[in-house]
């Protein structure tokens, strides 16, 4: 039902996603080619979202600590029920989920440097009244990263 991002202004905006498949949407109302619909890209809709920069270090079983640099943002995506597609609304419960998405300089994690790999990016959920960083630093905290 709904992808936002945190703006630099600390407001949410509809992410770079939303906004391409409006302007598909409303495209194909207009009687634009299918051909031309699928070459409206998203990088052709910035969405000032806020980037934030951080070191993550992670604890592997071995003690080995990796130091990388995590770039992320938060996200908010909202789900409902939707059983009859022709309707122009959603009815139920809906869910909504908030959380930070996070792509790291290098791989990590237990598998790093084997022919399995390690994670170069992932999501982690944001609690009420917690700021990025701290849910960054939570995440350090409890995550493993194993095989």
């Amino acid at each position: 039902m709904r992808h936002e991002v945190l703006g630099d202004d600390d407001l949410w905006r509809p992410s770079s996603y939303e906004q391409a498949n409006s302007a598909r949407r409303k495209a194909i109302k207009a009687g634009m080619p299918q051909e031309q619909v699928w070459k409206i890209d998203e990088k052709d809709f910035p969405d000032h979202r806020k980037i934030y920069t951080a070191v993550y270090t992670y604890v592997r079983k071995s003690g080995e600590a990796q130091k990388r640099t995590a770039t992320f943002y938060v996200e908010e995506r909202e789900w409902r029920w939707k059983m009859f597609h022709r309707l122009p609304f959603s009815f139920g419960p809906k869910q909504v989920r908030r959380f930070i998405n996070i792509q790291f300089d290098d791989e990590v994690g237990e598998g790093t440097g084997s022919w399995k790999g390690g994670t170069t990016g992932c999501s982690y959920d944001l609690k009420p009244g917690e700021t990025p960083m701290e849910c960054l630093r939570r995440m350090e905290r409890e995550r493993k990263f194993d095989r």
